[in-house]
């Protein structure tokens, strides 16, 4: 069939760039529709929103995430001027604190499903305990910490508030970050994912020094994905006992550490991840339900080639039923265990 010359018209006229483009088919969504879509931008490309009209002004309080990365508010978001003096790096992370205190103030939905925060200055941390503070009465359900202090400035010290976010399901923790846990008994009942990349805890893993164990004894009731990176604090002899667990990953950033030695009692784990300087690893009980395994060792020359075989073993015997196995050396230093 010929379409007539009147409806082929009126088609081109309907799909003219120039009617269209003066339809903001955006802001017409629903409200919830729109907070949905900021949720996936970074706090100050949301807030940069409330530029665009009257419709969008509060529209970035309402998102139910903080996501600020210090690193990526140039100097002159904050008021300053672009210099490299440690008096502008100190007024930059005054300036940054402020910025976080304000934007928590003034969101005004209810629950915080994010708090995402990268900070890269030195600072003196006295802010984040209100932080925490309002995190935890918000029912925050994700917290990502990533801080990356001077070379001459001591780690941050988590307060007493962050034990408090009893809320969690999921919580990552990475950079000069000391965490001391609490004597008393604390718990995160939610929490299913556990992340922490090297951070420290006061002593080392041991039985003597109990503050990680603590911590993961207090995650303990649901967890389902542990992965810790580390290359000061894993020494001596830990048992990581954690039935729930179904990831596991193990990742050592500084080659040739100290000695340990890790008991895994694990029987739910599904998946296991090794990738460092290899010692004595056992798992406690046959894992019958692992799917997958990665494994990258570095052995060091110093390591006396019986107790090679015997790490090497011990590993591969609690890992026989694995359905894919990925394994390989790495590092330097490595050299075959036969």
């Amino acid at each position: 069939m010929v379409e007539s010359s009147t409806q082929s018209n009126s088609k081109r006229q309907t799909l003219s760039p120039g009617k269209d483009a003066v339809v903001d088919r955006i802001s017409s969504l629903p409200e919830s529709l729109l907070c949905h879509i900021l949720s996936f931008l970074p706090t100050k490309d949301s807030i940069a929103t409330s530029i665009l009209s009257t419709r969008w002004k509060l529209l970035w309080t309402l998102v139910p995430k903080l996501d600020l990365d210090s690193y990526k508010i140039s100097t002159s978001e904050l008021s300053l001027d672009d210099d490299d003096d440690d008096d502008v790096e100190d007024a930059r992370a005054i300036m940054f604190a402020h910025v976080v205190s304000s934007v928590l103030a003034k969101q005004e939905c209810g629950e915080l499903q994010t708090f995402r925060l990268r900070w890269l200055y030195g600072w003196d941390g006295s802010h984040l305990d209100a932080w925490f503070r309002t995190a935890a009465a918000r029912k925050v359900k994700e917290l990502d910490l990533e801080v990356l202090m001077h070379s001459d400035v001591e780690n941050l010290k988590l307060p007493p508030s962050f034990f408090s976010c009893r809320t969690l399901v999921v919580l990552k923790l990475s950079g000069d970050i000391d965490i001391d846990t609490p004597s008393l008994s604390f718990n995160f009942p939610s929490l299913k994912i556990l992340h922490l990349v090297e951070v420290s805890f006061p002593g080392t893993i041991s039985s003597q020094e109990p503050s990680f164990l603590r911590l993961l004894s207090g995650c303990c009731p649901v967890l389902e994905d542990f992965s810790f990176g580390t290359d000061d604090f894993f020494e001596g002899e830990c048992k990581l006992c954690v039935p729930t667990l179904k990831r596991l990953g193990i990742r050592e950033t500084d080659i040739n550490s100290g000695d340990y030695e890790l008991e895994i009692n694990a029987p739910a784990l599904e998946y296991f991840e090794f990738s460092g300087d290899l010692r004595n690893i056992k798992f406690y009980e046959k894992l019958d339900n692992v799917v997958q395994s990665d494994v990258y060792i570095s052995i060091s020359d110093y390591v006396p080639e019986e107790f090679c075989r015997k790490w090497v073993f011990n590993l591969f015997a609690g890992l026989n039923n694995v359905k894919f196995l990925s394994f390989s050396p790495s590092g330097t230093g490595v050299r075959s265990p036969s």
